[in-house]
This record gives C-alpha cells, structure tokens and sequence, in this order.
C-alpha cells in the first residue's frame, strides 16, 4: 500500500481516491489499471464527473443543465462536480452553487487534480485539460465525454444509451 496524498493511496495495482464535498460527504473511486472508474455505491448509475473552475463561463452555463439531468434521472444518475481550484473558500463554492444552481456534490480534494488528470489520460485529449470536462461513466466503464458547455440533448443522449446497453 503506497499513499499518494491525505486523498489518494495506491493499492494492489489501483488507484483509490477519496473526493469530498463541501459537505464533508465522501465518494470513493477506484481506478483500475484496465481504465475503469468505480464509484462505490453508485453501482447501477451514469456518474458524471464534471471537472471545472468556478470562474469558467462555461462551467456555470453547464451547471443547471447537469442538476436537471441528475433530478430528471433521479437514481439513474450522480453528477460529481471536481473543482480545479485550489484553496477556494466554501462561500465561494455556496455562491457559485446557488447562482448557477449546482444541486450536486463538488468535491473540494486535495486529490481533484490527480484524478482529472487520470480521467484526462483515460480520454486521451490535447495537451491542456479544457474545461468544462465531463466524463461518462457507468459501472466503472468508460462511456463518452464533452468539452465545453453542450446542449442538455447530448448529455441525455448519452445517458439514455447508457440504460439500452
């Protein structure tokens, strides 16, 4: 067992993040070397991890776009917001919450962003990490990701496909 940070351990060939939200709640996830992200608990379910920064326009135009979808779908799907920032006061995080209406856990990790960056790996994108970043998984697998605020449409394509597979 190797640990990383307060956040992050190594154990038997994965990963295991700890992302905590301004609420203190906890999502544990398990990177796997085969490229899967298990979210514990959410078995069953379209996780969403949204990674952003609250300054980012499109990071708050997607924001009611996400909350809808996670009401809409309501134990279908958890968004998971990964703030990018460091340092960033709660009452920063409240504001952008309620202004923009972002009605999902943001974890606030030491960790965020290692495991962006792993997400980022997976996904093989372009040198810098655009965002808003959202990445698709359900039951650990990989399913699709978008750059930028997207139309609701897209998203709930995606999730859609995912409960026909």
């Amino acid at each position: 067992k190797e640990i990383r940070d307060a956040n992050t351990m190594v154990v038997e060939q994965k990963i295991i993040y700890n992302l905590m939200d301004t609420n203190l709640n906890s999502y544990e996830i398990e990177e796997k070397k085969d490229g899967r992200f298990i979210t514990k608990g959410q078995e069953g379910k379209v996780i969403i991890f949204d990674s952003f920064t609250t300054w980012c326009p499109s990071c708050k135009r997607i924001a009611p776009v996400l909350t809808h979808l996670q009401e809409k779908y309501k134990n279908k799907v958890q968004v998971i917001g990964v703030l990018l920032e460091d340092n960033v006061k709660k009452e920063i995080i409240d504001t952008f919450k309620k202004e923009h209406n972002a009605q999902y856990p943001i974890s606030i990790s030491r960790s965020n962003r290692r495991f962006a960056k792993s997400i980022y790996a997976l996904i093989q994108g372009p040198s810098s990490m655009p965002i808003p970043l959202l990445v698709l998984f359900k039951d650990g697998k990989y399913l699709n990701h978008h750059i930028g605020s997207i139309p609701q449409e897209m998203l709930e394509g995606d999730i859609k496909k995912a409960f026909k597979k």
